[in-house]
């Protein structure tokens, strides 16, 4: 009997720096001082459960909502303030000031107090929050030091925590959500401190948000799945903006409709990262020889040409090249051509043979063959196509994907 070895787990696919991309009406640029923006997104959204939905698209409305700590920015490599305008960090211990004057929708002042209590929340096991793991692998305690200022331990210094608990913690009102239960938190009550509050969400249809201090008063987001009709809407001046998946965006490159100058050639984006996760916890798939077998044996120069015309940028790590934890900061060579022989090599030195003859390879541990294995979790239909040349690659190199 074959016993399985899970890799990892295929979010989208490996290591890519990606794009979001948006058009509007190239001879209609948006007037700062109009009363209302009008966005259209490709997606029908039918919840808005925080921890609960992932559709990326909402994690830009939390922004407009919430304020995080920090933010990042990646023009420039570095962290910038958010709801914290000063913080420090001494081995295990992460210290956080917030900024004067940051106020609640209802009037009341954002305190230490609130910082903790989401903190809590987040680590929290009755909320069964599925991101929980985000924090609770290395949070030690907090305390509040004073109404500005919280202290952060860890159980062992890394630069991750930062970026961590400053850009992905959602700080909520203590005075609002205390008393609540279960998934009552993570429901659709939004209520931050941010530069727009939710005024009325209508599930598979629109959401609207109302400013608080933002130039545009009103941002009004339309659902609507097909592109041709976003195209009108744009061409009728009924909306400004409209998402585009990455196949809309390569199909509207290519169309008639760009070569009439009626919308912006240089479709706007911004940068985003797909990545493969690897099971680090098994020993097994800790040597080196595997996870460097799998890193040559994935094609991703190939699926940008065959899938994203070319826009995806291969990328070495998490980190933008400008970043200080960057591998290109640190002088490391980890750029993986694509090799899928190198990637067999290196896999039988590791131990790995076919030894059925079915083209996965095995091999045996404590009595037992076991193969490699990816599991994958499908997010999006459109991503059909690129899960099917991953697992073209992968059985090329004698790894077994379901």
């Amino acid at each position: 009997m074959i016993k399985k070895l899970l890799v990892g787990l295929v979010l989208i696919s490996s290591i890519f720096w990606v794009w979001t991309f948006w058009f509007q009406k190239s001879h209609s640029p948006i007037d700062p001082k109009k009363n209302e923006l009008v966005v259209l997104v490709p997606n029908r959204v039918s919840n808005i459960q925080l921890k609960r939905n992932f559709d990326p698209f909402l994690f830009e409305i939390q922004s407009l909502i919430f304020e995080t700590l920090l933010r990042w920015s990646s023009e420039k490599g570095e962290y910038r303030g958010g709801l914290a305008d000063s913080w420090k960090v001494d081995g295990k211990k992460i210290e956080f000031h917030l900024r004067e004057g940051a106020t609640w929708p209802e009037g009341g002042l954002v305190t230490a107090k609130d910082v903790l209590f989401s903190l809590e929340k987040e680590l929290d096991k009755d909320l069964a929050n599925p991101l929980q793991g985000l924090f609770s692998t290395f949070v030690a305690d907090a305390e509040v030091k004073d109404d500005q200022t919280i202290l952060i331990r860890v159980e062992s210094p890394s630069y991750y925590h930062l970026k961590t608990l400053g850009t992905q913690l959602l700080i909520f009102p203590q005075s609002i959500y205390d008393g609540t239960q279960g998934m009552d938190l993570l429901g659709e009550k939004w209520w931050g401190s941010g530069s727009y509050r939710l005024e009325d969400f209508v599930p598979d249809q629109s959401l609207k948000l109302k400013s608080r201090k933002q130039s545009v008063p009103e941002i009004k987001v339309q659902f609507v799945p097909s592109l041709s009709e976003r195209e009108r809407a744009i061409e009728k001046n009924t909306a400004d903006w409209s998402e585009l998946s990455w196949r809309e965006a390569i199909q509207l490159r290519k169309s008639k409709i760009l070569t009439k100058n009626l919308f912006t050639k240089d479709l706007k984006s911004q940068a985003g990262v797909l990545w493969l996760l690897l099971n680090h916890t098994n020993p097994h798939l800790a040597q080196v020889k595997v996870r460097q077998a799998l890193m040559y044996g994935f094609d991703r120069v190939g699926i940008s040409r065959k899938l994203f015309n070319g826009i995806l940028k291969t990328a070495t790590g998490y980190w933008p090249t400008a970043h200080p934890y960057s591998a290109s900061h640190l002088g490391e060579d980890l750029h993986y051509d694509y090799n899928p022989e190198k990637s067999r090599q290196l896999l039988k030195l590791a131990g790995y043979v076919d030894t059925d003859g079915d083209g996965i390879l095995e091999k045996e541990i404590n009595g037992q063959s076991e193969e490699l294995q990816f599991e994958i979790l499908i997010l999006d239909s459109e991503n059909g196509p690129l899960v099917d040349l991953f697992v073209e690659q992968m059985r090329t190199i004698g790894v077994r994907v379901n």
